[in-house]
């Protein structure tokens, strides 16, 4: 028999494999065998790929719990009393992604941007509101001042890291999950300091479609709170529309997050300001191959329909007569649109409660 002995490769394999496998047992088990790297229970000692695969594997399983959570609770609103109950054991994935990149600099090994990335990748999906928020910044200031010594390229510089556009994102999404009230605010702040190294800092972080869509999802999820949100939704898409200063096209996240911000406010003509943006994202998806029987595509389509419609049903009773009757005419022509042979998608349960509900 040959005398083949594994390698740090063969050992990272087996740590892609657990990663993979988006569970907190695969996690667990993905630490366990880092564990007996750094002890020297292994063969060979572990690299940066490996620490790197192990904060990716408490990631992930931190996404997938919080996934699972999320149907839960939208299959049954009455348990959403139990909301903040981990499903996960009390197990802190992101706490824990956090504490395996702290460990790199015990074991010798210099983080890099992935590292980083997959820690705030963890909070910002972790669904810990503030605690998530607050991390995800001060991982993002912590790459900030790195990349700043690493410029020295001193002695002890880590030139490895350099916050770039998947970070910046990640850290607004977590501002955005956060539900703080000065969330809209707070990303704004990190949407400049990204802006500002992209033009004089020649970053390579330069904001993306993703990066304004966590912008919109901030002011959105604000706007039963504050009266104007809704509005600056609307006006950040308008500019993305425009398409000046190197402002990023908007997609269909965009346009249905603008819608949602609408239907979250409290402004007399919601229904009419909802439908102005769901005309706008129907020309744009005459460009687009559209699958009716379900694509991603078509469902954020229907969901903007059906958030157009729930405008209408909760048009504000204090608003004036003729914005009232505005919503039911619009009411009435998003459904008739929905179900018209030329639609790109098809109606569901919410569609028909959301109709009933105006009427």
């Amino acid at each position: 028999k040959a005398n083949v002995r594994p390698d740090v490769v063969t050992y990272n394999t087996v740590l892609d494999g657990w990663l993979r496998g988006s569970t907190i047992e695969n996690a667990l088990c993905a630490e366990e065998l880092l564990d007996s790297m750094e002890r020297g229970e292994r063969t060979v000692k572990p690299d940066i790929i490996s620490f790197n695969l192990v904060i990716g594997a408490w990631a992930k399983a931190g996404e997938e719990t919080s996934r699972q959570q999320q149907q839960r609770q939208g299959s049954n609103r009455r348990s959403s009393g139990v909301s903040h109950i981990n499903s996960n054991g009390g197990i802190n994935t992101a706490e824990r992604a956090e504490e395996i990149l702290h460990r790199m600099d015990v074991a010798g090994v210099q983080p890099d941007t992935i590292s980083f990335n997959s820690c705030i990748s963890a909070w910002s999906k972790s669904g810990r509101g503030t605690e998530a928020a607050d991390r995800a910044e001060a991982l993002l200031l912590a790459m900030e001042e790195l990349h700043k010594r690493g410029k020295k390229k001193g002695k002890k510089s880590n030139t490895r890291v350099h916050p770039d556009a998947i970070t910046y994102s990640a850290v607004i999404n977590a501002i955005a999950q956060s539900g703080d009230r000065d969330a809209p605010f707070r990303a704004e702040a990190v949407l400049a300091r990204m802006e500002t190294m992209a033009v004089f800092k020649r970053s390579t972080a330069k904001p993306n479609t993703y990066t304004y869509n966590g912008i919109l999802n901030c002011w959105a999820k604000s706007a039963s709170d504050i009266s104007e949100a809704a509005q600056k939704a609307d006006d950040i898409l308008s500019r993305m529309e425009e398409g000046g200063h190197n402002m990023p096209a908007p997609d269909l996240v965009s346009y249905c997050t603008v819608v949602n911000a609408w239907s979250r406010s409290s402004h007399p003509d919601k229904a009419t300001r909802a439908r102005q943006v769901l005309d706008r994202m129907m020309t744009m998806t005459k460009s687009i191959s559209l699958d009716r029987n379900g694509s991603n595509a078509a469902r954020y389509v229907r969901n903007a329909h059906n958030m157009v419609l729930s405008c209408c049903a909760y048009t504000p009773r204090e608003a004036h007569r003729q914005s009232r009757e505005a919503a039911r005419q619009i009411a009435i022509q998003t459904y008739e649109d929905i179900h018209s042979q030329s639609s790109p998608v098809q109606p569901d349960d919410a569609t028909y409660s959301n109709f009933l509900l105006v009427c």
